[in-house]
């Protein structure tokens, strides 16, 4: 890198510190010693870990025929999308 470059990253780094700071109860030093984990804890922030699906369920979930089957009736379609509407609710 050259010194410009430097320069400039570093004076983001400090930008973005600083918006951090006015927005939490963070200090500057915490926030450039601290590890994500401890400042998450810190402000309460709780990590949601994203939901995976199979390539099918979305498939079915907005109606996309991604096999080569023959298409269903609207009301077998309609079970489908309310069965996999409740079990994707019940993992939340």
């Amino acid at each position: 890198m050259e010194g410009g470059d430097k320069s400039a990253l570093k004076r983001l780094d400090e930008t973005i510190i600083e918006a951090i700071v006015a927005k939490t109860s963070l200090s500057a030093d915490q926030i450039k010693t601290w590890d994500i984990e401890k400042i998450e804890k810190e402000i309460g922030i709780k990590a949601v870990t994203p939901k995976k699906y199979f390539a099918w369920e979305n498939g079915e979930k907005v109606g996309w025929q991604i096999f080569p089957y023959k298409f269903v009736s609207r009301k077998v379609f309609d079970k489908r999308e309310s069965r996999l509407d409740k079990l994707m609710d019940a993992d939340r």
